[in-house]
């Protein structure tokens, strides 16, 4: 009996992770990112997470069940070249679209002649970059989307810290619920999904976001020293409907 509680809590564990995994994926098959690039992120952000614990080589080694010199190797890609997956050739091929088409609106075959993707996919690649947000098509010529040449670089930065911080939090939420519950730590997660117009929507968010965010100000200020910290992750969106998101 032992034995079978011991295997469901490592089944459950598991699936768990799995579950969690499957809002990235989604953004992965959104981008259409190939599986050895997927595959090389989650390589690369594992070697960091446990290098940020303060793990040295050896015990990565251990963790990751891979020998010294493949986390070696991982740490040398880390300091040198960050997580753009530069040597990706399919990215490095996007990449070179969206400086093209932040100059001027370009043909197929103007972008055909950039080169790095096999001439018969350039119109299947492309036709997923707007599909995925990247690029917006008129006339059959292709610009970039300008929501995502808008961002100044000091703006971006902060955007992926909020996103870090937002999605941190979430993962603090399951861990307690699901990994270590404790009878006085506060773990709740709730999602209420309802039909409204977006100026609705976006009146309920500033409302009640406003009345929770003073709170927290009060509560803080009211705290003792001692006192544990706390989140409250608070989010509003309108459900996409785009081609990503709907059913095929």
């Amino acid at each position: 009996m032992a034995d079978h509680a011991t295997s469901s809590t490592v089944d459950l564990r598991l699936r768990i992770l799995a579950v969690s995994l499957e809002p990235s994926l989604a953004l992965a098959r959104i981008m259409a990112l190939p599986l050895d690039d997927l595959q090389q992120l989650v390589t690369d952000g594992y070697f960091r997470e446990l290098r940020l614990r303060g793990q040295s080589l050896r015990q990565i080694s251990r963790r990751m069940g891979k020998s010294l010199r493949t986390v070696a190797t991982l740490s040398k890609r880390s300091q040198e070249k960050g997580p753009l997956l530069d040597e990706s050739r399919r990215l490095g091929w996007q990449r070179a679209v969206i400086r093209a088409t932040s100059q001027q609106a370009c043909t197929v075959d103007e972008l055909r002649a950039l080169g790095g993707v096999e001439d018969h996919r350039v119109e299947e690649e492309l036709e997923q970059m707007v599909a995925s947000g990247l690029l917006e098509v008129e006339d059959e010529r292709y610009r970039v989307a300008v929501v995502h040449v808008s961002f100044a670089r000091e703006e971006t930065d902060a955007r992926l810290e909020s996103l870090r911080h937002f999605l941190t939090t979430v993962a603090h939420v399951v861990y307690r619920r699901f990994f270590r519950p404790e009878p006085n730590a506060e773990a709740f997660a709730r999602v209420l999904s309802f039909s409204a117009e977006p100026q609705t929507l976006s009146a309920l968010r500033a409302r009640y976001y406003e009345a929770l965010r003073d709170s927290v100000i009060e509560t803080d200020s009211e705290a003792s020293d001692e006192a544990p910290q706390g989140s409250v992750v608070f989010a509003a969106v309108t459900t996409p409907t785009d081609l990503a998101w709907s059913g095929r």
